[in-house]
């Protein structure tokens, strides 16, 4: 087994990509055998062997699994090596790499070291930790006492100094954990942003969370303001149940805008009809 693994490994290292993706794919199968091997490579002094171990670690299965099985659990025990990694590795990308990984594992004991690093100088590593909080679940016991850390961690990811947050921060934002008035506040300021996608993340997490004080910039941008108008945003639109938006949505014309124009002329007949 050691020789094939170490055979499978190799191939991660090599310049074609096809062999990679699929030699990942079958490590990842094999369950303890590669854990315990990957593990390992965690202590390796090549950089490019500690990435790998991260991406393999944050997906590898609690058992062996042949291909083609139904079924995919992640095998939690290397959490506390690739928090190790994450806190201690010199090599940012490596660092990113355990960040990808905790993602992955959606483990509770990951939050605490990710809110620390969300206070570092490399915008990788605060892009890191926004894409992480999309896991974050208040409902979670082992989440809850760190709720409001969390939360007022993600309202400053939103005003961040780099575009990449505060895009990354405000889509993570749209989640329910994070309707909060400070939050909402700190969004409805990015509908002012300079970059357009960040606007269209923060239309799109109001919507969603209700704030009707987002209606006038969402027209704006389905008006051909230059903001970017993601899938979501019209998904909010429908949360927002703005019937006001109709005449915008229709003139839009995409087929996500025809979807939330055709539910919110069901509510304006609905809410007619049951004021006649």
């Amino acid at each position: 087994m050691n020789q094939a693994l170490s055979i499978l490994a190799e191939r991660l290292l090599g310049d074609d990509e096809d062999a990679a993706e699929k030699a990942s794919s079958t490590l990842i199968r094999l369950g303890p055998p590669a854990r315990g091997f990957f593990l390992e490579w965690l202590r390796s002094p090549e950089t490019v062997r500690r990435e790998w171990a991260c991406h393999i670690l944050g997906e590898v299965q609690d058992r062996p699994r042949p291909p083609r099985t139904r079924g995919w659990k992640i095998d939690p025990t290397p959490v506390p090596a690739l928090i190790r990694v994450l806190e201690r590795d010199p090599d940012e990308d490596v660092r990113w790499a355990a960040a990808r990984a905790l993602q992955f594992q959606r483990h509770p004991a990951a939050l605490p070291a990710m809110l620390r690093v969300a206070r570092e100088r490399e915008p990788a590593m605060r892009r890191a930790v926004a894409m992480y909080l999309a896991c974050f679940d208040p409902e979670d016991p082992r989440h809850r006492k760190w709720q409001a850390e969390t939360q007022e961690t993600l309202r400053r990811l939103l005003l961040d100094s780099v575009s990449d947050v505060r895009d990354w921060a405000a889509h993570t934002a749209s989640l329910d954990a994070f309707q909060t008035p400070a939050i909402d506040d700190a969004l409805l300021e990015l509908t002012r942003d300079p970059d357009p996608d960040v606007r269209g993340e923060a239309l799109a997490a109001l919507a969603h969370h209700g704030d009707r004080r987002a209606i006038p910039a969402i027209r704006a941008a389905l008006l051909g303001d230059g903001t970017t108008c993601w899938m979501w945003l019209f998904e909010g639109i429908q949360v927002l149940e703005a019937v006001e938006l109709i005449p915008e949505l229709r003139r839009y014309g995409s087929d996500d805008a025809l979807a939330a124009l055709a539910a919110l002329e069901r509510l304006a007949t609905s809410r007619a009809t049951a004021s006649s």
